[in-house]
Order: C-alpha cells, then sequence, then structure tokens
C-alpha cells in the first residue's frame, strides 16, 4: 500500500463515516432472554432458552448472520459467568417450529424453575405487527407475533385507521404458526416469583418484526424482502437517540409477583438492522445483538466496578447504538423499578493477565515437489540467518504463518499466509531473490505482532478507527489495490491524546498523526484525526498486509516525540529490523509496565491487504 504518507491531520467534529459500502443493513435479531441473577438461595436454578431462525421454510424469509449471533451470544452469556454451557438450550432453524419453542419453553424454562430461580429467553428471526383482535392493545391496536420456521403468512397486510392514525398489519386469520406477544405473556404470568429477562432484537421490537427494502437493508420481517415499504418512519443518522420505557410489549409481559427486564432493539414503530461489522466480531451480525455481545464482554460495566447491572446494559445499548447512527433506537422496561441496579452479569473485559511481547515467529515450510530437498535446506537456512525471531515448526496447526514456496518453469515464487490469508506472491528469477522479498513480508509481520500484542482490556477510553476507499469503488472487504486513495479517521469518543502510525508491508513504521514535532494536543469526546482527505495516502508496491495502529492515551507519549519528527522508522532494503526496534522499545515502555497496562489508554488497529488489481 501508501509507503509515503503526509501528516496532515484535521480536529474537528466527528462525522458518520459510510465505512466504503460495507454496511449493509440487513435484519434484526428478536432476541428473548429471560434471565435472572437470583438473589435468592445460592443453588437456585437457571435456565436459558436461545433460538435463531437463520433458515425459514419458505426460503425468501431466509435471514444472514442469525446463527453466528446466536452461538456468540451463548458464548457471551458462558464466559462472563451469567450461564454454564448445560443451563442452555438452542433451538435452531428447522427445530424451532413453533410447537417446539412452546413445548421446550414449557419444560426447560417453566417447568424446570421454580420461584426464586432465573430463565432466560433469546428469539432471534422475524417477527410481524398483527392487528389486535382482543381489545388489549390500548396504544396502537396492534399484537407482536414472533415468526417460527414454518410460520406463513396466507394474506397480505390490511389497512386501517386507529384512533385516526392509519396503519397497516397483518390480521390473525392471515398468519400461521406465529407466536403473538399474548401467548408469550400468558407463559410469562406462569412464572411468578421467578427474574425474567426478555430481549427481543426485531423490526418494532416493542412490536417484534423485521423486513428488507432496496439498499440491501435486511430488516426482519417477512414479505417482499426486496421492495416492500413498511408505515414507520427511520431515525436519520446524527439525530439522538432517547433512552426511555418501553410502555408496548414491556407492559404486557409484566407478571405479577415476578421480576421482569425486558430488552428490545427498537422502538414500536421502527425497524432493527443486520449490516457488516469490520470491527469485533467482524461478518454480518444484528447490530442489537453485536452491541449486547461487546456489552456482555465488559464494555456495559459503565462504572468499571466488575459487574454489569441492567440498568447498566440498557444505557450501553441506547448510548452506542445512537452514537454509531444506525437508525434504531432500543428500549427497556424493568418491573421494579430497582431492578435496573441488580446485577445482570459480570463486568469481564477481555484478558487481564500480563502483556507478553513476541520473541518468535513460529512458520511452517511448504514447498511443491518442483523444489528440491537441497533447496528447501537452503530455504530454512537463508531465512532464519537474517531473521533472528524465526523459529521452523513441522506442524502447521502450531505455526503463526506458512511461507509456501514453488517454482514454475524456471521462476520462482514465494508468498506468505497467516491467520489472516495469504500476502501478496513474489515471483522472481532466482530462489534468492523470491526469499529477499518475502523476508520483507516477514519483517512486517513480525513488527505488526509486536503492535497488536499491545492492547489494554481494562481502560476507560474509547476510541474508534475506520477507513474509506475515496470515490468508493467495489472493493471486498478489508482489501484494496494499486491506484486507490485512502481515508483513515480516528475518533476519540473520550476525551485523550491521540496518535496514529502505520507499519506497512516491508515493515516500515510510518508517523501519521502528530505532526513532526511529535507534540498531541488533547482531543476532545467526539473530534478525529484524518490522514488522506487530500487524496495524499494512495495504494502502490510492495503489497501484502499493513497495519493502521492508533492510541488514545490520557497523557501524551512524550518518549516518543523523537522518533516521531520521522516520515519513516526503518529501512525496507536493511536485512532485518533496525529503528523499528527502538520504536517498539519506546512504545512498549511508554504503555506497559512489567508487561501490565500503564496509565489508562485503548489501541485499536485496522488491517488492510493490498494487491497489484482486483483479484
Amino acid at each position: 500500500m501508501a509507503r509515503y504518507w503526509s501528516s496532515k491531520a484535521i480536529n474537528g467534529p466527528a462525522d458518520a463515516v459510510d465505512m466504503t459500502g460495507l454496511r449493509l443493513l440487513t435484519i434484526v435479531l428478536v432476541a428473548v432472554a429471560l434471565m435472572a441473577a437470583a438473589a435468592a438461595p445460592a443453588l437456585s436454578a437457571r435456565r436459558a432458552l436461545l433460538v435463531g431462525l437463520e433458515e425459514y421454510e419458505e426460503p425468501g424469509n431466509s435471514l444472514k448472520g442469525v446463527r453466528e449471533d446466536v452461538r456468540l451470544f451463548r458464548e457471551a452469556l458462558i464466559k462472563n459467568g451469567a450461564f454454564s454451557p448445560d443451563e442452555i438450550k438452542t433451538l435452531i432453524d428447522k427445530e424451532a417450529t413453533k410447537e417446539k419453542i412452546l413445548s421446550v419453553f414449557q419444560e426447560w424454562l417453566l417447568n424446570g424453575t421454580q420461584p426464586g430461580d432465573t430463565a432466560l429467553f433469546y428469539f432471534s428471526g422475524h417477527g410481524i405487527q398483527i392487528w389486535d383482535e382482543n381489545g388489549d392493545e390500548v396504544q396502537d391496536g396492534l399484537d407482536e407475533a414472533l415468526m417460527t420456521w414454518d410460520a406463513k403468512l396466507l394474506s397480505g397486510k390490511v389497512a386501517k385507521d386507529f384512533q385516526g392514525r392509519p396503519q397497516s398489519a397483518f390480521t390473525l386469520n392471515g398468519a400461521k404458526n406465529f407466536i403473538l406477544d399474548d401467548e408469550i405473556g400468558e407463559l410469562f404470568k406462569r412464572m411468578n416469583g421467578r427474574k425474567v429477562v426478555f430481549i427481543s432484537d426485531s423490526c418494532h421490537s416493542g412490536s417484534v418484526y423485521k423486513n428488507v427494502n432496496t439498499r440491501l437493508v435486511q430488516y426482519k420481517t417477512p414479505g417482499s424482502q426486496a421492495y416492500y415499504k413498511s408505515p414507520w418512519t427511520p431515525r436519520l443518522a446524527g439525530k439522538k437517540a432517547v433512552i426511555r420505557e418501553n410502555t408496548n410489549i414491556g407492559g404486557d409481559l409484566e407478571v405479577n409477583g415476578a421480576q421482569t427486564a425486558v430488552f428490545t432493539a427498537s422502538e414500536d414503530s421502527q425497524p432493527a438492522a443486520i449490516i457488516m461489522f469490520e470491527k469485533e466480531p467482524t461478518g454480518v451480525h444484528s447490530v442489537f445483538t453485536w452491541y449486547l455481545i461487546n456489552g456482555l464482554a465488559g464494555k456495559a460495566d459503565l462504572d468499571h466496578d466488575g459487574k454489569i447491572s441492567y440498568g447498566e446494559l440498557a444505557k450501553f445499548l441506547s448510548d452506542e447504538i445512537a452514537r454509531d447512527d444506525h437508525a434504531q433506537m432500543p428500549q427497556h422496561h424493568f418491573l421494579p423499578k430497582s431492578l435496573e441496579g441488580e446485577v445482570f452479569a459480570a463486568g469481564t473485559r477481555g484478558e487481564k493477565g500480563q502483556l507478553r511481547r513476541p520473541d518468535r515467529i513460529f512458520c511452517h515450510l511448504k514447498t511443491e515437489a518442483a523444489i528440491s530437498s537441497e533447496e528447501r535446506e537452503k530455504i530454512k537456512y537463508a531465512l532464519s540467518s537474517k531473521i533472528p525471531p524465526l523459529a521452523w515448526v513441522d506442524d502447521s496447526s502450531k505455526a503463526s504463518c506458512m511461507i509456501e514456496v514453488d517454482k514454475s518453469g524456471s521462476k520462482y515464487v514465494a508468498r506468505l499466509s497467516d491467520s489472516s490469508g495469504t500476502w501478496e506472491s513474489h515471483e522472481a528469477p532466482s530462489l534468492d531473490t523470491a526469499l529477499s522479498s518475502i523476508m520483507k513480508d516477514i519483517r512486517a509481520l513480525y513488527v505488526q505482532l509486536c503492535m497488536s500484542s499491545l492492547r489494554n482490556a481494562n481502560t476507560r477510553m474509547a476510541l474508534d478507527l475506520d477507513h474509506e476507499v475515496k470515490g468508493n469503488p467495489p472493493r471486498t472487504k478489508g482489501e484494496v489495490v494499486r491506484g486507490d486513495a485512502l481515508l483513515f479517521r480516528a475518533k476519540a469518543q473520550t476525551p485523550g491524546y491521540l496518535y496514529m502510525f502505520n507499519v506497512d508491508t516491508t515493515g516500515v513504521i510510518h508517523p501519521l498523526y502528530p505532526g513532526r514535532d511529535g507534540v498531541a494536543p488533547k482531543a476532545g469526546s467526539g473530534t478525529y484525526a484524518a490522514i488522506g482527505e487530500d487524496y495524499c495516502v494512495s495504494v502502490h508496491a510492495p503489497f501484502g498486509k499493513e497495519m493502521i495502529y492508533a492510541i488514545l492515551s490520557d497523557r501524551p507519549l512524550e518518549s516518543l516525540a523523537r522518533l516521531w519528527s520521522k516520515d519513516e522508522i526503518g529501512d525496507e532494503k536493511r536485512d532485518w529490523l533496525t529503528d523499528q526496534s527502538d520504536f517498539i522499545e519506546m512504545l512498549w515502555k511508554e504503555l506497559t509496565d512489567s508487561g501490565k497496562p500503564k496509565g489508562d489508554w485503548i489501541s485499536r488497529v485496522w488491517w488492510l491487504k493490498s494487491f497489484a488489481s482486483s483479484r
């Protein structure tokens, strides 16, 4: 990618950045969680039922990312100690018929618990609104319904006026095998004495439903998924979300003699989306569940006391989803009100152990038949003699990277691959030249490993890092090609001192922000540094994997000022690490003490793979 960087940066109000079209609004999970951190006997039972529907009996209703969301949500519940593996049941796709869901709910959650116990029910799939027929929906005249695997819509929506407002919804006779909120409410009424948590991740999740529009925004509503337009008006990006009580489905699920916590993905009149996330966990996920998983991983521990209360989780979901400009407003409902102060889960914040800087790269060598045994030994000796940290392993499963060398006619081809995939191949007329090229890749990988190992799991700081391919050409996620112009932004979500640098495909480090004096002005909350707004960052050879690294610290990193005066730290023409070692050592000393994070700081890493042309 670009090896010559402009240090120009702009500080100013943060704008929402469309990350090169990678966001494809998709679905919203109807996540229903009946959970309790029972304040009763130490031996009180806990039960969780997670239901996920990615595929439906009618293929046109299928969704994306649901199975993975259910898996990650289950892992999050286990990791923070809310439930043990044997306390969680899952129903996925074909297992999740209406009859099966109600049966397992009855046996596992209702019969399997007693007063003082905890029950959790999570549903991810489609939901719809159905005209109310028993008169209990006095606010909007609509019942909410979960779409099971064998559910069917027998007719379209019917338009009516409710209290002078025109609305459209399905009719009870036109919807088969849906689970009405009234039916869920009847089950809940039998949960007296228990602590009940209901988490609904779906469109109209106050009203439980999902749908899809023409921009591949997959919401969770069945029907004409390419062209259907629902009657809701989405929240415009940038409009501040309001944390408020959900008075619809939350009220429907109130249980006398029980504690009830209800979390929903959106207001009654809104959809809830599924998009492509580039931050961990990466991939296609429901917006609500993605933030739910991150919150349970520790980010919702807002007061850093090692615990996540129901109220903290609700505030985290509302604040974070609004801050990132998603057009949905999560809702919550607690009965009694005091429940919001009770503990939902442990406030784990990831790895709290000692940070260790890699001292070796474990590599597996793979050669094709055209490479002789003598050449194979030469490869090992040539690379290990020039790369001190390199250690060869025969078992590829124990390697952090793999080097492949092949011979095609009179030319040699060498390539490096790691957990992120294969770097650009190097083709050369001699083995020595091919090895010289691959050595630069290994050097880059080592420097990047040293940097990516430097992270602070326990911090109050908040920082976002993203990029944009200017002009928005169609690109595979995380990949760029020769000639692309790039823009990088690091946005400080809490006040602090911001630093950015790049490790290119040869292992050379390029300070990006602040300028040559290395003095970082204190960034306020919501400000950003932008690199490449004037098209000064472009992609060119050598190609491979590059790292963009940003740090937000509560204090200036003063010892870095001397090294920050350079445009390039290191020399791609040298055999191994030169100035890079000083930079790595200085950075680790600034941010760690005996392997533990020092001070309050946070780091963010962005990976890009560059190629000579689109593949």
